[in-house]
Formats: C-alpha cells, structure tokens, sequence
C-alpha cells in the first residue's frame, strides 16, 4: 500500500486505497484508464486473494485513525471517509472479525418452506 501517515485524512487514504488496488488488481487499473495496467493479471492465488483482503482490512484501520483527525470533519473529508468505507464493508466477508474470506453465513440459502398439506 502507498505510504501514508499517521496524519492522512481520508482522501489521502482513499488516494492510497486506489493506488494500491491497481497493483494488485490492473484490470481494475485498466477499467480506471491506467495503461500499464493493460499488461498484466491479477493473482487469483490464496496468496493474491490474501493479500487483497489485507489491503481492506488495513484501509480500514487507516480509515478509522484519519476520521479522527483534525480536519476530517469537514463535509468532503467526511463523505469521501463515508463512501471509501461503503465501498470497503459492501459485500465484503474479509471485513468480518474472525471469519476470513469465505462465503458469508449469510449468503447461503435460507431454508426452504416445508410443503403445504392439501387439505
């Protein structure tokens, strides 16, 4: 992930967030217009796929520290802090504390309804 310090406010964390997703992900960089990205793959490996995860759940920690900055309050800090955590949370099981990033438990199916006696 790009350096960021402990004084990043949330769009310098979001500009990290970017920047380091498309080294791990270059279709999403060829998809934003990065033409380097256009060359390569991602690493759909265990590894690859941990590594993703750890750069959400970093984002996030980096996330929760430049909300309570000085500065972060004001109305663009706090909607680009608010839609980078959208972005991060939406859908996402690697957020989860202590369940990795396997199928939610909620994206199984939900039991189904016995049939109906016909009376």
């Amino acid at each position: 992930m790009s350096d960021t310090s402990s004084s990043a406010l949330p769009r310098q964390v979001a500009d990290a967030y970017v920047d380091a997703l498309i080294e791990l992900d270059p279709i999403t960089g060829t998809y934003l217009g990065v033409p380097e990205s256009s060359r390569r793959l991602p690493d759909f490996s265990p590894a690859g796929q941990a590594a993703s995860a750890d750069l959400l759940r970093a984002t996030l920690r980096e996330l929760d520290a430049a909300e309570r900055l000085p500065g972060a309050d004001s109305d663009a800090e706090r909607r680009c802090g608010r839609l980078l955590r959208e972005r991060l949370t939406a859908n996402s099981p690697c957020t989860r504390p202590r369940r990795g990033c396997g199928p939610s438990p909620t994206s199984r199916r939900p039991p189904t309804a016995s049939p109906r006696s016909s009376r």
